[in-house]
């Protein structure tokens, strides 16, 4: 009866296990959806910013494009007046669907001729005061699509004429760009104008009205996304928002774009994600069966246990003696002392060194030993504080354990020794036992000290390189490229005077390194603008550091304090931190305008001598 009962209660207690792994398993499996959900939002909202910057990066690139021609076009003018022939050519020879120009009474020209006036369009207002931007027409006069429109205002000998227009057909020229899909299923994009107008979508198709309510009519989103969607629509901004279970779409994001005012809107496949949890569940089912496979397992295993501990024990106290025996080819004497009782003892099977000192005694005695075999007497009085009783226990206040390094003499004999001092016992926060060990270390010591000659030298070396690099310069600077941070001011010396170029452009260190780059673009000349741009920014010094490149040179033009152009190799020298990781850049200005005129001096003369013959 009693085994019978036994039985049953060990069964209950299987059961009742196994009913709590299976509660787990649900509370994972609730977990584990949410997680998830939460996961596949964030990556979501990841993918939706990427998708962002790309398309911010080509309405940009567009409207660079269209004030490049705006330029050339004012450039080669020899008089100002626009023709559709021009027109005409410039829209085969270019990637817009359509080039119109605008004149400053608000006709519009086509390419083929046809004229409109436009003089309530937001470009031709804008593009006459000087200003270049981009601009959506849902109703063009020209066309029956809607039209992205990038426009600059075209100068004939600094006077405004009128307005160059590259137009694209909205929805056909986005969608390639929207086209979104995640792990093979395809995600709606939409691009919007900031009052929830559709520009173009992924789906190519047409939308009318305002895009949150047609998301909800739809079933897409339901009523409080929508708000929520409005809310970014209204004030700006991005969010990303999980809608509810009965929505077609898992999550929405909505995000303006970095530099433009229009709303990109993206929607995460439902599919997507109940096809991921319905795989997290499926793991989760087999780790049910095998934590229930491995529980049984466990339980034949006690059943071994006991018959196998007494071998175990045994097996320990021998792995326990080789410890010992280890240490003991270390640490070859231990001495315990007892802080209250102010003595010390020599534990079983070692012994002092000195024959003088008793195996047991005073902590006097054997504090005095320790500072008599110390080689250098100018050592001992120091080490004498340190290594008395009250200095010991307040050491050992916030330490387990303290180290003491001696250089000391046997027998004619120097040697470096580490004295090690080993929290046992405390009351009430104080130290009362303490373990004294001693081990020899010099050959340790020596190749230490070696290791910092080494260093010495290599210290040495590093100071007449920076010397050698830096000679002739007439500024250098360092600067946190990972942070991109400047922590100290930009000193130039010219003609014996120092002047701070951070304070010529209205920057005061601390400041971004990017800030000031961008400053000192005031000063660049108009011909070594575009090498300047290329190759003195942060992205690029990371790219190019990322690349394997550790110096990277720019030679370009620019004005000096008096106004004098002056023509400098600036070179960055770029290196990891040892201890932050950081990358750290040696800036290494040199003047090098004499050598440049020379060069074109020469230059110049081998042409005149050429034309001469």
């Amino acid at each position: 009866m009693k085994d019978k009962r036994e039985v049953l209660q060990k069964s209950g207690y299987i059961i009742i296990l196994l009913v709590a792994i299976i509660i787990l398993f649900q509370w994972y499996t609730s977990q584990n959806s949410s997680r998830m959900v939460e996961r596949n939002k964030n990556y979501a909202l990841d993918s939706a910013r990427l998708k962002a910057a790309q398309i911010d990066e080509e309405l940009n690139n567009t409207l660079n494009l269209i004030n490049t021609y705006t330029y050339f076009i004012g450039e080669s003018l020899s008089e100002p007046e626009i023709t559709a022939q021009m027109l005409a050519e410039m829209e085969k020879n270019s990637l817009f669907d359509a080039v119109m120009f605008t004149d400053m009474e608000g006709v519009d020209y086509a390419s083929d001729g046809r004229v409109a006036d436009v003089t309530d369009r937001e470009f031709y207002y804008e593009g006459i005061k000087g200003n270049s931007s981009i601009s959506i027409i849902f109703t063009p006069r020209f066309f029956n699509e809607k039209m992205a429109c990038f426009y600059a205002p075209v100068r004939y000998k600094g006077e405004i004429i009128g307005v160059l227009r590259g137009a694209y057909l909205a929805e056909e020229h986005l969608q390639h760009m929207l086209d979104t899909t995640y792990f093979g299923e395809k995600a709606d994009v939409f691009f919007c104008t900031p009052d929830g107008s559709v520009i173009a979508s992924s789906d190519g198709k047409r939308y009318e009205g305002n895009l949150a309510d047609w998301l909800v009519q739809s079933g897409v989103i339901d009523e409080d996304t929508a708000l929520s969607v409005k809310e970014v629509f209204e004030h700006g901004g991005e969010g990303n928002f999980i809608c509810s279970s009965d929505s077609k779409t898992d999550n929405i994001c909505v995000m303006y774009l970095p530099e433009n005012e229009y709303v990109l809107v993206q929607t995460f496949p439902k599919n997507v994600t109940q096809n991921m949890i319905k795989a997290e569940n499926r793991v989760g089912i087999q780790l049910e069966a095998m934590l229930i496979g491995m529980f049984v397992l466990y339980i034949f295993t006690l059943l071994f246990r006991a018959r196998r501990e007494k071998k175990v024990l045994k097996q320990e106290n021998k792995e326990k003696g080789y410890i010992i025996n280890g240490i003991n080819s270390l640490f070859i004497r231990y001495a315990l002392v007892d802080f209250e009782a102010g003595t010390y003892r020599y534990l079983e099977g070692t012994k002092p060194e000195n024959s003088g000192l008793e195996v047991d005694g005073r902590y006097e005695d054997l504090a005095s030993h320790l500072c008599a075999i110390l080689a250098n007497e100018k050592d001992r009085p120091g080490f004498a504080a340190q290594i008395c009783a009250d200095a010991v226990v307040a050491a050992l206040e916030e330490h387990n354990d303290i180290r003491f390094e001696c250089y000391v003499q046997r027998e004619n004999k120097r040697e470096w020794e580490h004295i090690n001092v080993i929290c046992l016992e405390r009351k009430d926060g104080r130290a009362s036992k303490a373990l004294y060990t001693r081990q020899n270390i010099t050959d340790l010591k020596e190749k230490e000290l070696r290791i910092q000659a080494e260093m010495s030298v290599a210290n040495r070396k590093e100071r007449q390189y920076r010397i050698a690099i830096t000679s002739s310069a007439i500024c250098t600077y360092e600067f946190n490229l990972t942070k991109d941070l400047l922590e100290e001011d930009i000193v130039r010396r010219i003609e014996g005077k120092k002047i701070s170029l951070l304070e010529r452009t209205g920057l005061k260190a601390p400041c971004k390194v990017s800030d000031w780059m961008e400053q000192n673009k005031d000063y660049v000349l108009k011909e070594s603008m575009e090498e300047y741009s290329a190759v003195v920014n942060v992205e690029n010094l990371r790219k190019r550091f990322e690349q394997g490149d550790s110096e990277v040179t720019a030679e370009y033009w620019e004005k000096n304090s008096e106004g004098k152009d002056l023509c400098v190799r600036q070179s960055f020298i770029m290196t990891r931190d040892d201890d932050s990781g950081d990358i750290m850049v040696l800036v290494v200005t040199k003047d090098i305008t004499g050598s440049v005129k020379k060069q074109r001096e020469q230059t110049q003369a081998l042409q005149d001598a050429l034309m001469q013959a």
